[in-house]
């Protein structure tokens, strides 16, 4: 089982979509930087994301296949982020998903790793505790626990977890509710 995204990554790429991403992030009436100075208050997926596609378009180095893959990859992720941000999750997960992936992306040099990233592998119980993919994002799996717990109460290991990950990915809240 797989952390799903709508589209699997495209080996071609169509410039159009290259204008409209950097449109997007202009809109957003911000300066352009880099993934570093992007900073939570610029919660729009297209801002968290625009540094990475500017990387992108001004790399040199790379092969078109690579700059194909790469972009369809950040689409894809933008889709993805905008997907969570249109069912309220909290802009922090999307900054952090978007941030991290973002940089995962721009250092993976084949299709097979890129979707490693794009679709990591559900954690798995060992029978004491879950275990992570290595590409799953402690944010990113938050937010499947969320998903879960809506459908069905979570089991105890499995509320063990989320209590984990929500202590891990939000530390102030956390200690703000053992406080209570």
């Amino acid at each position: 089982m797989s952390i799903d995204t709508e589209k699997s990554i495209d080996e071609s790429f169509d410039l159009s979509s290259v204008d409209e991403t950097i449109k997007l992030g202009l809109d957003q009436d911000k300066e352009i930087g880099t993934a570093e100075n992007i900073s939570i208050q610029d919660s729009s997926p297209e801002v968290t994301l625009l540094p990475f596609f500017a990387e992108l378009i001004c790399s040199e180095s790379i092969s078109e296949k690579l700059f194909g893959l790469r972009f369809g990859a950040l689409k894809n992720l933008q889709g993805l982020l905008n997907r969570y941000e249109r069912r309220g999750y909290d802009a922090r997960l999307l900054y952090g998903i978007g941030k991290k992936k973002g940089t995962m992306i721009m250092t993976a040099s084949s299709k097979t790793e890129l979707d490693k990233i794009l679709h990591p592998k559900a954690p798995h119980y060992d029978g004491v505790r879950f275990v992570s993919d290595q590409y799953l994002l402690p944010e990113e799996e938050l937010i499947c626990w969320s998903e879960a717990s809506l459908r069905a109460p979570l089991n105890e290991p499995g509320f063990r977890r989320y209590s984990e990950l929500f202590r891990l990915v939000f530390p102030e809240e956390s200690e703000m509710l053992n406080n209570v």
